[in-house]
């Protein structure tokens, strides 16, 4: 969770009912696996100009607002496109697994046909029973093993074979728990908010932390032997990365696109989506950011956290997630672009 979009929002609707609001505090997640009912209502990409579907390398196919009456929903911080069953893996930072089945009609995102909230289990079967154990904040999927990073408590926790395909399987528990050595340093709410596979290596990007040769602090991480490779991300104008996808599977290669965020009193939420070549990068020569596409007033944007990319031949499809912190004045964004061939741009 973003606690200075927190702020922001005291600042810009009253403190009185935000602290009314966060006196109860959103709900862990807890109980079994379940269905989750959530409603959904388009939204165009240019409030001021609902024909506009361009912008910079992404062309927009389509958007909704998600909603439910359920107190675990919302928070979304990280997704996972599942192509055996065109359905998002998520996680949330109150410690909930989701299962989302976008409903598309000529390749756009006109809705959500279902959904399904499970609360994230430990080693030994354990639901999370305090914030610090349950803010998941990122996704890396490897094969058949789901790594899912938390912050305020660094770690990664792995499991195997959960999948969006099968709900029953976000019953299962933690195989592992993994502390890389660098991220321990990171700061307690600017801690592994970007994961992504390739190859054997999960690539992980903090919040806030710098660099050893500035911008952002990033790993190369080996989960089998547990080495670490300590280099740093350029992000643009400086911005706050929140998610990461690899652009082609199966390619340690592959560029990754990143996604940032930034928030402010007057000009609210912005959020960039940036390509990066994290494979050949080092502690001494950094990943820096191309950016593809920005997000903010008039389009369509809130707290832009997930990311994920839907490989369909020679096209791409991004999928973007807002988290809205259990704020009443924010809302759970699902959005759909396509990544435009360069001759397209």
């Amino acid at each position: 969770m973003v606690w200075k979009s927190i702020f922001v929002a005291c600042a810009a609707f009253g403190i009185g009912s935000m602290a009314a609001l966060y006196a109860a505090g959103p709900m862990l997640g807890q109980g079994p696996v379940s269905p989750l009912a959530v409603s959904s209502a388009e939204v165009p990409l240019n409030r001021l100009d609902p024909a506009a579907i361009d912008v910079g390398a992404l062309r927009y196919m389509g958007g909704i607002v998600l909603r439910s009456a359920n107190r675990q929903f919302g928070g979304i911080s990280a997704i996972a496109w599942n192509e055996d069953c065109d359905r998002l893996l998520a996680v949330s930072d109150t410690g909930n697994w989701l299962i989302l089945a976008p409903r598309e009609a000529a390749e756009k995102l006109i809705g959500i046909g279902g959904a399904w909230i499970a609360p994230i289990l430990d080693p030994s079967g354990a639901a999370p029973r305090t914030k610090q154990q349950a803010d998941a904040e990122s996704l890396a999927v490897r094969g058949d093993d789901v790594f899912v990073g938390f912050e305020m408590d660094h770690r990664l926790q792995q499991y195997r074979k959960v999948s969006a395909c099968r709900p029953e399987s976000l019953a299962m528990s933690a195989v592992a728990i993994h502390r890389p050595q660098p991220i321990a340093q990171w700061p307690s709410n600017g801690g592994a908010e970007a994961a992504e596979a390739a190859g054997s290596r999960i690539f992980l990007l903090s919040e806030s932390h710098p660099g050893p040769s500035g911008g952002r602090a990033a790993v190369r991480w080996t989960p089998e032997t547990d080495q670490s490779l300590p280099f740093s991300y350029l992000p643009p104008d400086d911005m706050d990365p929140t998610g990461m996808a690899a652009r082609d599977t199966g390619d340690t290669s592959s560029p990754m696109l990143v996604l940032h965020r930034r928030v402010s009193v007057l000009g609210g939420f912005v959020a960039v989506i940036a390509e990066a070549d994290m494979a050949s990068a080092s502690a001494q020569s950094p990943a820096t950011a191309r950016v593809l596409a920005r997000l903010q007033s008039p389009l369509v944007v809130d707290n832009m956290e997930g990311i994920t990319v839907r490989r369909e031949g020679d096209r791409r499809f991004i999928y973007l997630v807002s988290d809205d912190n259990f704020n009443r004045f924010q809302q759970t964004l699902l959005l759909k672009f396509e990544l435009l061939d360069k001759r397209e741009r």
